[in-house]
């Protein structure tokens, strides 16, 4: 997210690109890891930060990620925070 946000695009989406395959492959495997949506909506995050074309398809299944997540989850802190930032980034579009 950092380099993203100082402007090193090409860094940031090296960087993120091997995360977001890991993440996608862990959740295709997930049976009952409640945290996992939440990892993976993270790392879709910061790939929509360096990725301008893709940024709203990303955006959107991170917050679909977010929004499926279990009700015990939606109140805490990370939860909340990691749903501003993708809310916050699709209004800024």
């Amino acid at each position: 997210m950092a380099q993203a946000r100082q402007g090193h695009t090409a860094a940031a989406a090296a960087t993120i690109a091997p995360v977001v395959k890991f993440e996608r492959e862990l959740a295709a495997k997930n049976h009952g890891d409640a945290w996992a949506p939440t990892e993976l909506a993270g790392a879709l995050f910061a790939q929509a930060l360096a990725d301008r074309e893709h940024r709203a398809s990303l955006l959107a299944e991170a917050a679909a990620l977010m929004n499926g997540l279990a009700p015990q989850l939606r109140p805490l802190h990370d939860v909340r925070m990691w749903r501003s930032f993708i809310s916050e980034a699709q209004r800024k579009g």
